[in-house]
């Protein structure tokens, strides 16, 4: 028995033929939205956020010698200085994944300037499934 052949212009399907093949580290996860705490503790947070707008990529970086929490994720800006944490209650899941070798990505989502600095909000992202 000899299956129909299917031509996918008739049921209005994509032909698979014609899609660019998939590359599985372009996927992006997004773990949590939150904000970065901490930033009036680093210094003067109006000079420590200078520059930073919506859409710019923040480092995370591990603290796990943190005296008040041992899964800290450190914030830092673009020049490596380190303006705030993500939130404890944010942190458990993510941490343990940058503690297995996966790859965060934190992007800032939106800034609120406010009189005693700047609000950040952030997401952040696992880069390989």
């Amino acid at each position: 028995m000899t299956l129909p052949t299917i031509n996918p212009d008739n049921y209005g399907l994509i032909d698979p033929s014609t899609l660019p093949p998939l590359n599985p580290s372009s996927f992006r996860m997004p773990l949590a939205d939150t904000i970065v705490v901490g930033t009036c503790f680093r210094g003067d947070p109006f000079e420590l956020t200078a520059g930073l707008k919506e859409g710019d990529v923040l480092k995370l970086v591990r603290e796990p010698q943190n005296r008040y929490d041992p899964r800290a994720i450190k914030v830092l800006n673009q020049d490596g200085m380190h303006i705030g944490y993500v939130p404890r209650i944010k942190n458990e899941v993510i941490s343990n994944l940058m503690d297995a070798g996966k790859h965060m990505v934190c992007e800032i989502t939106w800034i609120k300037e406010y009189f005693d600095g700047p609000e950040i909000g952030i997401r952040i992202s696992m880069d390989d499934l």
